[in-house]
């Protein structure tokens, strides 16, 4: 390892591990690298003969780059596709206000670059990273991406005419899409998913953290069961395994499960809005629900073995959750996917190898999910023009099994939602390579997933991974039919626990403690409002209140999530005007603001309300046991 080689990996190693190890066990040199002058003196990148960068000026080549750009404001991300030898990301990095990303799928030539040129100037920024997949870039955008940023891409002629380049473009503006969508969608519902998770908070403390089962089934087989349209094929294959491994289920393939007389030994539910109709009807006795703290306060009602508690480390209300409880946070995932919460809880009961079953992740022969499941009426079917279309077989029968029995929704109002839905759905249609190297009809949401999927692999390698469905292919997983896994026959006690996961004492001392807090921001919060209302405050009256309402959110979590998604919305205001002193820029500034501290304001004081009512419940609880 050259000396040049080794200073560059060591400044990538800061933000980008992954690519660091690619590099360093990197062998492949099927191609003739070369490093040679232009016309002009510049140094260039040849590839097996052929100059990326322009004979006649590669940094003029840099900034007409740049000059194509419409507008440049910090609510920009840039996407370069291709480092070359870092002319386009250097000027970037200089003239741009926002965050420039490097996407180089060549490992190989990156690892030429790294070792015969020094980027210590490049990879010193702190505005440019630089990545060679989607696994890495979801990693970079969980830190950059911020509301309403913009995304622009962007490369140089010798990388735009190559296939690679072309299929890249389909796949960043999946992503994109998705990662727009899920911030959108974490800001816009992550106060109702504060109050969901306060909602039957004395009820919620008795249930029994799922560490009590830590490594439970340490080398078991388990079979993650999903509702994709191979669970149907699979079935009775199923049946004959129901006894030879720790079967978890999502909620949506429980009806297929116990049709076909499948007890699952687990079951996940994640959502925050109640589907647990899913659960109606059937026996529940001998199934035991892993449920998280904003998951609907429904599933309460029914009588489950046992009933665990997991608490996911992405998910911010469950770090306020832990506060009110007064635990220590196990680290857990869950990504915001049910199926994905059931494999983790498969790895974290200690099982292996881990099979999944109906876990599609795309709608393989015009079916978006198994017969027998809840939604099996719905189904994706091909155009002539090629493209593809989501459809309801049969709205009515749909209508039925989609809105729970005791749905209180009109006709109008059930058919406006599942239009709402479909369309919705049809909205996120590309595709993805299958098991059998084709591609087939997906959503950008489950290619999101399947990357999930992937980087769990990537980073359980101790676990032996089997796919046994028959949609996507997964990278890092076996993908082998159930019918060839050869399972033995295993010990599923599990016994019923007793077990509360907090002291009805610790969570309302630590309401109480929190409801002082609330008050207190409360005021704080009225008094900002009333000052800006006045019409006395300034430019810099205003950042200074906006600077301590930031301390105060960095304090405290409860704080910020009440903000969040109005803090997003002025962070975005300040990020595209901050710069700026015109009458235009202060009005919009001012105007925002205000909206931040009357509408977290009231957030505070709902919050509290709830928080109160949960305090008398334990109130009564308690003189009711005395």
């Amino acid at each position: 390892m050259n000396t040049t080689f080794e200073i560059n990996l060591k400044l990538l190693q800061k933000y980008n591990s992954s690519l660091c190890k690619k590099l360093e066990f990197c062998c492949e040199n099927n191609r003739r690298f070369e490093l040679k002058p232009n016309l002009i003196g510049e140094f260039n990148i040849l590839i097996d003969g052929i100059p990326v960068h322009s004979v006649t000026g590669a940094q003029e080549e840099a900034k007409e780059l740049f000059s194509k750009l419409s507008n440049d404001t910090q609510n920009l991300i840039h996407i370069l596709y291709g480092l070359g030898l870092g002319y386009e990301a250097e000027f970037f990095s200089e003239h741009s206000k926002g965050i420039t990303v490097i996407f180089e799928p060549d490992i190989a030539q990156i690892k030429f670059l790294f070792e015969n040129a020094d980027f210590s100037s490049l990879l010193t920024k702190n505005n440019i990273f630089l990545v060679s997949d989607f696994n890495e870039l979801q990693l970079i955008f969980s830190k950059i991406y911020k509301y309403k940023k913009e995304v622009t891409l962007n490369t140089i002629d010798y990388y735009s005419s190559s296939q690679t380049y072309n299929d890249f473009k389909k796949q960043i503006n999946t992503f994109i899409a998705v990662q727009k969508h899920n911030y959108e969608y974490q800001s816009s519902t992550i106060f109702s998913k504060v109050i969901l998770m306060t909602e039957k908070l004395p009820e919620k403390i008795k249930l029994t953290n799922l560490n009590k089962l830590k490594n439970k089934f340490l080398n078991m087989p388990a079979i993650v069961v999903s509702a994709g349209p191979s669970l149907h094929k699979n079935i009775e294959i199923l049946k004959q395994y129901k006894d030879n491994a720790i079967i978890f289920s999502v909620g949506t393939a429980l009806k297929t499960l116990t049709e076909h007389n499948i007890t699952p030994d687990f079951v996940s539910y994640i959502e925050s809005f109640d589907c647990s109709h899913q659960f109606e009807k059937f026996d529940l006795s001998q199934i035991n629900l892993i449920m998280e703290p904003a998951s609907s306060k429904n599933l309460l009602n029914y009588n489950f073995k046992n009933k665990f508690l997991t608490s996911s480390y992405e998910a911010n209300v469950n770090h306020l959750f832990s506060e009110l409880t007064g635990t220590e946070q196990d680290y857990f995932e869950a990504k915001g996917t049910v199926a994905y919460h059931a494999l983790y809880s498969a790895k974290y009961l200690g099982c292996n190898p881990i099979i999944l079953l109906g876990q599609d992740l795309a709608y393989p022969d015009g079916q978006c999910y198994a017969k027998g499941t809840i939604y099996e009426g719905l189904e994706c079917r091909q155009n002539k023009d090629g493209t593809y279309k989501i459809e309801v077989k049969d709205k009515e029968i749909f209508k039925k099994v989609f809105f729970s029995s005791d749905s209180k929704l009109s006709d109008e109002e059930k058919e406006s939602a599942l239009n709402k839905r479909i369309q919705e759905l049809n909205s996120y249609l590309c595709t993805i390579k299958s098991v059998d190297g084709k591609l087939i009809p997906t959503s950008n949401t489950y290619k999101l997933f399947c990357g999930y999927f992937e980087d769990f692999a990537a980073r359980n390698r101790d676990i032996k991974l089997i796919n046994a469905s028959s949609g996507a292919y997964i990278n890092g997983f076996q993908h082998i039919r159930l019918c060839e896994i050869d399972l033995k026959k295993v010990n599923k006690n599990i016994p019923q626990f007793n077990s509360e996961y907090c002291t009805p004492d610790t969570l309302n001392k630590n309401i109480n403690n929190l409801i002082k807090d609330l008050k207190e921001y409360y005021n704080w919060m009225i008094k900002q409002q009333n000052l800006l209302e006045s019409g006395q405050s300034s430019t810099d009256t205003i950042f200074a209140m906006l600077q301590k309402a930031n301390e105060k959110r960095t304090r405290n979590m409860a704080y910020r999530l009440i903000s969040l998604p109005d803090y997003n919305e002025l962070t975005y205001i300040l990020r595209e005007y901050g710069d700026r002193n015109d009458s235009e820029a202060i009005t919009k500034i001012n105007s925002q603001a205000k909206i931040f501290f009357s509408y977290t304001a009231n957030r505070t004081s709902l919050l509290i309300q709830k928080l109160e009512e949960n305090m008398e419940t334990l109130n009564e609880s308690c003189n009711s046991k005395s």
